[in-house]
């Protein structure tokens, strides 16, 4: 069994270096944001979000479907050293 458990993200910043899929839980408005992404194009992997309420805004690498204002599951796909797609589930109950 391998572990997948999510790397824990709190302050947005999601470091590619440490995993594949990751959590945020946001008490206060903050940036989410992508670094190590240098030789990882095509990696791919999610994040659970909660606390979107407290205001979530993205990094200009980030290109986003949806908006992020709740709690939300996003995928997220390495497109370049420079740039990351995301996609924002509908808000999560």
């Amino acid at each position: 069994v391998l572990d997948y458990s999510p790397v824990a993200a709190n302050t947005g910043a999601i470091d590619l270096a440490a995993g594949n899929n990751f959590s945020v839980a946001a008490s206060a408005a903050i940036t989410l944001s992508f670094s190590n992404m240098s030789g990882r194009e095509g990696q791919s992997g999610n994040i659970w979000l909660t606390g979107g309420s407290n205001g979530i805004s993205t990094d200009t690498m980030i290109k986003a479907a949806g908006e992020i204002t709740a709690d939300h599951w996003i995928s997220y796909y390495v497109v370049s050293s420079t740039e990351v797609v995301i996609s924002v589930s509908g808000e999560v109950a």
